[in-house]
């Protein structure tokens, strides 16, 4: 783990509804449904996200998400604190 995370998973599992089995379903099966989510959605920008120096990798702007998420009330709100990452639109 890398020094300085305190919870390695945050932002990478992508809340949503995902079909499950019947029967036995573990905490690794739901969480590989939900970064593999992830990972597609991050695929589709991954280019933009390379470009983009002021995030530098997909962890900063993850961790930027989650944080203008967390402290935003707003779509608005979080649509200007997030200005800096116009080109994804």
């Amino acid at each position: 783990m890398q020094k300085g995370i305190k919870y390695p998973l945050e932002g990478y599992l992508a809340p949503g509804i995902y079909p499950l089995p019947k029967g036995h379903i573990t905490l690794d099966m739901i969480i590989d449904k939900m970064l593999a989510n992830t990972q597609s959605t991050i695929e589709k920008y991954q280019d933009k996200i390379n470009k983009n120096k002021q995030l530098g990798s997909v962890h900063k702007l993850l961790t930027m998400a989650s944080l203008i998420e967390q402290e935003a009330p707003s779509f608005k709100d979080r649509e200007k604190i997030a200005g800096f990452l116009q080109p994804f639109k």
